[in-house]
């Protein structure tokens, strides 16, 4: 999306009932949470982590 889509959207937020803004909310908080989760893997594989392991023992 760009930068004029994105004004556009945040426009429009404000013709949005307090139920759809509920329901926004939530969508949005879902799509957090599992982009969250989705980093959660580790920035090392244990092959890596023993290879640097031994390279400092």
């Amino acid at each position: 999306m760009n930068a004029l889509q994105f004004e556009a959207l945040k426009q429009q937020i404000h013709l949005l009932s307090n139920q759809q803004l509920i329901a926004l909310q939530g969508e949005i908080d879902e799509t957090i949470d599992s982009k969250v989760d989705n980093k959660q893997q580790p920035l090392l594989t244990d092959e890596e982590m023993k290879a640097l392991s031994e390279l400092f023992s």
